[in-house]
């Protein structure tokens, strides 16, 4: 088990960034030969967009501390 956060997250994004390189390879989905990979790919996905949107909520929340208007 990782004890630093960071290196945890930094693993689990390197993972599903594989996983979306993979996929990008195949034209869909049922191109993969099991449906555990499909489900890990809409997993990664669904993760991949939560992290984005929570580093634009914060990249938001950061710029109204500075009184930036967006």
């Amino acid at each position: 088990m990782l004890r630093d956060p960071k290196s945890a997250e930094q693993m689990i994004l390197n993972q599903i960034t594989d996983v979306i390189y993979k996929a990008h390879h195949h034209a869909y989905l049922y191109d993969f030969k099991d449906e555990w990979a499909e489900y890990v790919t809409a997993l990664s996905l669904h993760r991949l967009a939560n992290a984005w949107e929570r580093r634009v909520e914060i990249a938001e929340a950061t710029a109204r501390q500075k009184g930036i208007d967006l």
